[in-house]
């Protein structure tokens, strides 16, 4: 996910958590999913979703949680859902990245900071940094070239120019770095690239969601229930499993 700073001061949160929406709301992209994955994805609704943010060390290990509303804000068209803390509270050990005003060049180095499954015996989400360049631009998309192609776990994660550490954008899919004779010309040029949504697009989106009526209602009533409590740290693990597609 990637940690964004409001716009408005009269926003009732400090900061925007921004992630894939077939991550966060995976029921409205089921075109993205295996058929397996689909059989009961397709019976999943809001309701039955509970979302929270966790902040982990080098190790994958979780040091801080806290709970997210239930109801997140999604983009109409793209791949992005902003989600929010239940309760306005300061989240220690992150640092919100503001969104870069400028325009990504072919000379700029970023840097895709994000996580890797770590599937050796329990399964663990670990941090890494990936060092990426502009590879190509098209009206609908921005591509990246990495210095390795991205892991499962990396859609969500900020593109943060090196050099200031602002947001470029944010990864929302990895092409396969197999082609095939049928693909198309642009399926080859971008064959192991990470596609981001811009710093742009988010601009506008946080836009809507900063003056969205539904939203703000939504998080003025929005509250954990005495009973709806987390489990301890040390039983905390990130989910994993059949939830998300190849990939990401």
């Amino acid at each position: 996910a990637s940690v964004i700073p409001a716009r408005s001061r009269s926003f009732p949160r400090s900061v925007h958590i921004l992630a894939n929406g077939h991550v966060v709301t995976p029921w409205r992209y089921l075109p993205l999913y295996a058929p397996k994955q689909v059989e009961w994805l397709q019976h999943v609704k809001q309701e039955h979703c509970r979302y929270e943010l966790q902040v982990v060390d080098e190790d994958g290990g979780v040091v801080e949680r806290r709970r997210l509303a239930p109801s997140p804000f999604t983009h109409e068209r793209r791949d992005v859902a902003a989600l929010y803390l239940s309760e306005e509270e300061a989240i220690a050990q992150v640092v919100p990245a503001e969104l870069s005003p400028r325009d990504l060049a072919e000379t700029d180095i970023l840097e895709c900071a994000g996580h890797s499954l770590d599937e050796r015996g329990d399964a663990v989400l670990r941090p890494i940094v990936v060092e990426a360049r502009l590879k190509l631009r098209t009206d609908a998309q921005t591509f990246l070239e990495t210095a390795t192609t991205l892991p499962q776990g990396m859609c969500g994660a900020p593109a943060l120019f090196k050099d200031d550490a602002t947001c470029a954008g944010i990864v929302d899919g990895i092409v396969s770095p197999t082609v095939d004779r049928r693909d198309d010309a642009l399926t080859r040029a971008v064959a192991g690239a990470a596609s981001i949504i811009s710093a742009r697009e988010l601009r506008a989106f946080l836009d809507q969601a900063e003056t969205s009526r539904h939203l703000l209602a939504a998080l003025a009533r929005d509250s954990l229930e005495d009973d709806d409590v987390l489990p301890p740290l040390q039983d905390a693990r990130p989910p994993v499993g059949d939830g998300a597609p190849p990939g990401v």
